[in-house]
């Protein structure tokens, strides 16, 4: 949510900003990863897409975001996540500078 000045004073319509923005990247396809990661970000997701969300298959987009998991027979496990600056965008971050 971008940088804000150090006298900044959130107001209604912000927080009706960051509704808007927040609601529209969980419906993408995207939206679906913050409910895999569980915590906050799940609970913040569940209302913009609900349950049903979870089952679906990755985005291809997801597949540049992965975390790969080495076990110990060497097998190769990956699972796609979400970047940080999503990460930011779901949870409201911004930086005051």
């Amino acid at each position: 949510l971008g940088v804000r000045s150090p006298d900044y004073h959130p107001v209604r319509t912000d927080y009706q900003a960051y509704i808007h923005l927040r609601n529209r990247f969980l419906r993408s396809p995207r939206g679906r990863l913050a409910l895999l990661s569980g915590g906050i970000l799940w609970r913040l997701a569940i209302d913009a897409i609900g349950y049903d969300a979870v089952l679906g298959f990755p985005a291809e987009e997801d597949m540049y975001f992965e975390r790969t998991i080495l076990a110990s027979t060497g097998t190769c496990y990956g699972r796609e996540k979400l970047a940080d600056e999503e990460i930011d965008l779901i949870c409201v971050a911004y930086y005051i500078e």
